[in-house]
């Protein structure tokens, strides 16, 4: 059997001596400015009038604007791949709580940056560390606990900064950064956002001081000693033990508040491995005593377990696993000819039930899909064709009625220089059922005189999800390798693909012959028009080995196509030999929009004032409402009873709450976490605290972990029904990326690690739920946010999206300037997706009071047929209920929308800011969407497109007053203020059918 081995770490305290911690750089202000080094000293260069004054241990560097800075070269003694920068300081004239910038470390040339600072906004102390200063950047946090002016102000810190002098150390790695206080790390691990294409370029140049930067200008300063640089990243327990050498200087006491507890788990030995550090207290491994036991909280212990004593810091031993889930402690007794010690550590055992679950793996075909089909070497899903005929790639993809290939999916090769020449292609379907089919294909090709083949494997899902992998039994003979996608150009208007900036990348192929776009490589792609598209995927450039050239993806536009070019391998480079390049395609829209998709109206919960809008029918319920969850996106409620019957009495309101949630993210306070985060965490942390410890974090986790799957599952499930909730809302729904090991993400090239993205686990742990919620009530409704990144293989698992959030802190008070409406038609619509798209409104607080602001938001959703979640634009309540109430009197929930985007559109302007949209229902009338996204009024004329409307005008008036308007054969004039709309009904003229007698 095989073994389960979990990784867990529970703290006591934190502490432990090593070897002697030697740094590469040392500045104590004894002699000087100057700093020390193993060889020699380097002078420094001062910036203003810095000044000595008496300090924490002699003298020390008092700096601020007011006195000056040094400035030193560093000789290449810290690099940016890791390293640690350790301080004493004393502030002077501030607190940490004030709105000011506090730089004590610096690098000031080179073009990345290592920063060391407290930020200008609450308390928060910084390790920030960048490939360049542009943008990216990983950041580990300590939040002191002065927070006064956040939410969290009342939320415990693991140590509070004093008035007195406060030790400080940022630590900056591959893994993550972390900043300490006073030993204690400021998060459980190291905080890692982002990874960086190659080592941080540090420059030549330090700055130590207190500087201000130029954002927020202050008076106040800090005194700072005993500065110390090294060359690699210090681990917790140096860092611990510096601060101890500092504060024990006649040696250190054996102490349980300087101790730190660590054990792991094995479910299958059912044990519990324990090591004990005493922080430095060294002890006599010839008379030392040390027994240990598990316990229920505050009993006595009975049968107790002999520990050992490896190292003069150091005891193991082993405890056997509790049966049963609950709160217990682990007793530890140490007896010494040097002391004795007693203390009890938290110890909570998880239910585990889960483990080992099926829950959701059934294999089937989720609703809305239809069962495959195979017709011999064409796949059907629901909407859509896969087309293989004789080729091993897809020939053509039919989706939405219209063939989107201009050609045949391509290998373009050479051996040499010399380009291959596919000459043979075999391909034949393995296994099928009515959800997957697997085919397997063969090319031949020959460059030369040289033969070469390339095999491939396909498995398509019901969901229209293909997996393809491509192969060959030599792979070193290619000297450049290309697959070339060609989608029809009147099917590829827009693209929306992945980009590292917040905004995303979206909006009209930019225009041109040749290469029209660019970029290294990026995990997905999409190309389609405002109906359909095809979506491209790709999990890692471990196989791409031109993955950093800035066009190693290129969008090609020719004649009749525009096609999406990767180019993995170009002249000079290798394919490895045990080289497999894995992508995915995937046709859109993925399903149907849900009947009466319209009706959906999602307000916040804890918002009062919004429960009275009309038509409501998904409430999002936050984290810390009415305890819906024990702590922040946990599924676990610490007052069931009260949830539940708020559950109820707003479902007979006919409306669902949707608790917080992250399926890819769980809190480090969680239980499960103390024996699985090692295993699980993949590096990235949310700043915010989320429990009363500022040491815990959201933590994203590996959802390819199948404990994890299992597990969450399982929770979920449980939740669900215990609570009796009507669906979820999930945040951040997107796939994370990691290089650590642990993770099983990540690979290694040319000595160093790279990053990648678990994009198929997250589709699979998101179809897995919806197989859950369907077993568990059938109208189950999700919503999931995913701003600016549509990862259409994960959210079609879903039912709506919420977009929006990245423009928070970015949109001013005129959304179509912000949002052009060829970047709208491109992410923000649902058609294309097949999705409810739900747009958030992140105007700021006094914007928000203006009603053009939020007008100019709601124009431009009536113009794209999309929801509004209303959540920052409670000041104009008005303007967003009026909108709605008047589509409803209306009645356009089942009406065919007519997009001013149309091929043939339902009217036109004479004004190029203002468009006209439509709905028409089944009896005819029409309900015109005349939008201006331009500032200014505008006086335009209308000329409405009668034939495409398929109707004989009866009248026109405005909507929903009902006063009648004049036009000439459907020309007519119409004021339309600025960031407005006007909604104009057109009833159709039914004229009496005829008979023999007229």
């Amino acid at each position: 059997m095989k073994k389960r081995f979990i990784p867990v770490l529970a703290m006591l305290s934190l502490g432990i001596l090593g070897a002697e911690v030697k740094p590469v750089i040392s500045i104590d202000f004894e002699d000087g400015f100057d700093a020390k080094t193993p060889n020699g000293k380097i002078p420094a260069k001062t910036d203003g009038n810095p000044r000595l004054v008496p300090g924490k241990f002699g003298k020390a560097l008092e700096s601020g604007p007011g006195t000056g800075y040094l400035e030193y070269p560093h000789r290449n003694l810290i690099n940016g791949k890791s390293g640690s920068v350790e301080m004493w300081i004393k502030r002077v004239g501030w607190k940490p709580d004030d709105n000011e910038f506090h730089v004590f470390f610096e690098t000031l040339d080179g073009k990345g940056w290592l920063v060391f600072y407290k930020f200008s906004a609450g308390s928060k102390m910084f390790m920030l560390s960048g490939f360049n200063r542009s943008g990216q950047f990983t950041f580990g946090p300590y939040a002191t606990g002065y927070n006064h002016r956040d939410r969290f102000a009342g939320h415990k810190s693991p140590q509070e900064w004093g008035d007195d002098w406060a030790h400080f150390v940022g630590v900056w790695s591959e893994e993550g950064n972390t900043v300490y206080l006073n030993g204690v790390p400021g998060k459980l691990h190291p905080s890692k956002e982002f990874h960086n294409p190659a080592e941080i370029d540090v420059g030549s140049t330090i700055r130590i001081g207190d500087h201000p930067w130029p954002v927020v200008q202050r008076k106040s300063a800090s005194l700072i000693d005993n500065v110390k640089l090294y060359d690699r990243a210090l681990t917790e327990n140096e860092v611990r033990g510096l601060y101890f050498k500092s504060i024990y200087p006649s040696g250190i006491p054996l102490d349980p508040k300087l101790m730190r507890l660590s054990f792991s788990g094995d479910l299958e030995k059912k044990q519990i491995d324990v090591d004990i550090h005493t922080g430095g207290a060294e002890l006599s491994p010839g008379s030392v005593t040390v027994k240990a036991a598990i316990v229920p909280e505050k009993a006595v212990p009975s049968a107790w377990q002999n520990f050992r004593c490896v190292s003069p810091v150091d005891i193991q031993g082993v405890l056997p696993l509790p049966s049963k889930p609950g709160k217990y402690e682990i007793a530890v007794q140490i007896r010494d000819r040097s002391g004795k010690a007693e203390f009890r550590s938290p110890l909570v055992i998880p239910d585990f039930s889960w483990y080992g679950s099926k829950l959701g793996l059934e294999r089937k075909v989720l609703e809305p899909w239809t069962p495959l089909e195979v017709r011999g070497n064409t796949i059907l899903c629901w909407g859509r064709e896969y087309r293989f005929g004789n080729s091993v790639l897809p020939e053509q993809i039919i989706t939405r009625g219209k063939a989107v290939l201009a050609r045949p999916v391509q290998v373009k090769a050479a051996i040499n220089g010399i380009p291959v020449q596919w000459t043979r292609q075999k391909v034949r379907t393995v296994s099928a059922d009515s959800v997957g089919a697997k085919l397997e294909g063969e090319m031949t090709g020959i460059a030369g005189k040289q033969e070469v083949k390339l095999k491939t494997e396909v498995e398509i899902e019901y969901d229209g999800f293909a997996l393809i992998r491509l192969s060959s039994d030599k792979p070193e003979q290619f000297t450049s390798f290309s697959l070339n996608i060609p989608v029809r150009k009147e099917n590829a208007l827009y693209h929306h693909r992945y980009s590292t900036l917040r905004q995303g990348c979206a909006g009209n192929v930019p225009p041109g012959t040749g290469t029209v776009d660019q970029s290294a490589f990026l995990p997905f792609a999409w190309v389609g028009d405002n109906d359909r598209g095809l979506f491209w995927c790709c999990e890692s450039q471990q196989f791409w080995p031109d993955g950093n050239a800035p066009d190693a993806y290129a969008e090609v536009r020719d004649a009749d196509s525009v096609s999406m070019r990767f180019r993995l391998l170009r002249e000079g480079q290798k394919f490895s030999p045990d080289w497999k390049y894995e992508f995915a395609l995937q046709a859109t829209p993925v399903k149907p929009l849900p009947k009466n998709w319209r009706k959906t109206r999602i307000i916040s919960w804890e918002r009062n004032d919004m429960r009275t809008w009309p038509g409501i029918t998904a409430a999002y319920f936050n984290w810390g409402a009415n305890n819906v969850a024990s702590t922040f996106g946990y599924p676990e409620s610490s007052d069931p009873a009260a949830v539940k019957e708020q559950v109820r009495a707003t479902r007979a309101k006919g409306i669902k709450l949707l608790p917080y949630l992250n399926l890819s993210c769980q809190p480090t306070v969680c239980p499960e976490w103390a024996f699985f985060g090692k295993k699980w965490r993949m590096g990235y942390l949310d700043h915010d605290p989320v429990d009363i410890d500022r040491r815990h974090a959201y933590a994203a986790v590996s959802v390819g972990d199948k404990d994890y799957s299992d597990f969450v599952i399982w929770k979920l499930d449980k939740y669900m029904r215990e609570l009796d909730l009507d669906g979820q809302y999930h945040d951040n729904t997107f796939p994370y990326q990691s290089a650590l090991p642990n993770t099983g993400l990540g690979f290694v090239r040319d000595g160093k690690r790279y990053p990648s993205f678990n994009i198929f686990a997250t589709r699979k742990l998101l179809q897995r739920n919806r197989a859950m919620l369907q077993a568990y009530r059938k109208d189950a409704f999700t919503l999931a946010h995913m701003s600016s990144k549509i990862w259409i293989p994960i959210l079609a698992y879903e039912d709506a999206i919420c977009d929006g959030e990245h423009f928070r802190g970015r949109i001013k008070d005129c959304y179509p300037e912000l949002l052009p409406m060829d970047m709208f038609r491109a992410e923000y619509m649902g058609r294309q997706w097949g999705l409810i798209p739900v747009m958030m409104s992140e105007l700021s607080p006094a914007e928000a009071k203006k009603t053009e602001p939020t007008r100019g938001l709601v124009t431009l959703l009536l113009l794209h047929d999309t929801k509004l979640w209303a959540k920052n634009a409670l000041n104009n309540r008005d303007v967003v209920v009026n909108a709605q109430k008047a589509l409803d009197k209306f009645g356009y929930v089942d009406a065919e929308f007519i997009g001013y985007f149309d091929e043939t559109p339902p009217a036109a302007t004479d004004h190029k800011d203002v468009y006209v949209s439509a709905y028409r229902k089944e009896d005819k009338s029409v309900l015109l969407i005349v939008g201006n996204v331009s500032r200014q009024a505008a006086d335009v004329e209308i000329r409405i497109d009668f034939k495409r409307l398929g109707i004989t005008p009866l009248k026109l008036m405005d909507w929903p007053s009902g006063q009648e308007l004049r036009h000439q054969d459907g020309k007519f004039r119409l004021r339309v203020d600025g960031q407005g709309y006007r909604l104009i009904r057109i009833e159709h003229f039914n004229a009496p059918e005829t008979n023999l007698w007229g």
